[in-house]
């Protein structure tokens, strides 16, 4: 996809989790065409250095910081937050992007330690970053008109109940929560929003196009605008609550479905 790229976060410090492939790479990527200098981080040391490496060759003036970390462990998300503001004297923007699908199976049949490894990851994760970056970015005074905007990537599985998919669903509502209350605890100063992305084509259904169709059929999926979405598709409405455009917008679950739901 070709960005119109007008520098509209030059100057300002993005991080950005689980950016080592798919919707994190891609809002890696768009942010870094807009001027933003970056953190970002990824359980995988070898994608996140990749990912770097591919902003670094389109956009050689980025300054790009990494980080392998899991955001299930706080003494990791600790050191990262250590190393964000050592490398920076600030943070604008902070996307929580970093998850896990977990077990595929009827809710009564999940067992306890997959429960807790999603829920781990995917709520007390995200809630975890939202805490500790919140508490420094709230301090930021100088920033204006906002100290900081959250960007929470939640899914329609958070915003309508699926079966099979109980444990991740549970967690993606878990987000839409989290990004509400955050946002009347941390305002005015501070915005959060999430992004509720639906069928996106990353990397897992790429290489594989029958479990793309299967995905569709056992879920009974009705996309209106007759395509996948790409994680550019994503990207695009990032960018979006990141700039000035969405000042006025706080507590909002945004819906990027192609029309497959409507909420």
């Amino acid at each position: 996809m070709i960005f119109l790229e007008g520098k509209r976060l030059k100057g300002r410090i993005a991080l950005v989790t689980g950016a080592g492939s798919g919707i994190g790479r891609a809002i890696s990527l768009r942010f870094a065409s807009e001027g933003a200098s970056l953190v970002i981080c990824d359980i995988n040391s070898d994608t996140i250095e990749e990912t770097k490496s591919m902003i670094i060759k389109k956009y050689p003036d980025i300054s790009v910081i990494t980080s392998t970390t899991d955001i299930s462990n706080e003494g990791q998300i600790k050191d990262l937050v250590d190393l964000t503001y050592k490398s920076y004297e600030h943070l604008n923007i902070l996307v929580n992007n970093a998850g896990i699908s977990g077990p595929e199976g009827a809710l009564i049949k999940v067992s306890s330690k997959d429960w807790d490894t999603v829920i781990n990851t995917n709520l007390k994760g995200t809630w975890m970053m939202c805490k500790y970056f919140a508490q420094k970015m709230r301090r930021q005074k100088e920033l204006k008109p906002l100290r900081g905007k959250i960007i929470n990537i939640a899914s329609i599985a958070g915003k309508v109940g699926h079966k099979l998919i109980g444990a991740y669903s549970i967690s993606k509502f878990g987000i839409v929560g989290l990004t509400q209350c955050l946002a009347i605890e941390l305002a005015p100063n501070i915005t959060v929003n999430a992004i509720c992305p639906g069928m996106i084509k990353t990397n897992i259904y790429k290489m594989n196009e029958e479990l793309m169709q299967v995905a569709l059929d056992e879920y009974g999926f009705n996309i209106k605008l007759k395509r996948w979405g790409s994680p550019d598709d994503v990207a695009n409405v990032a960018f979006f609550l990141a700039s000035d455009d969405s000042n006025y917008m706080t507590g909002q679950s945004l819906t990027i479905s192609g029309g497959m739901i409507f909420h």
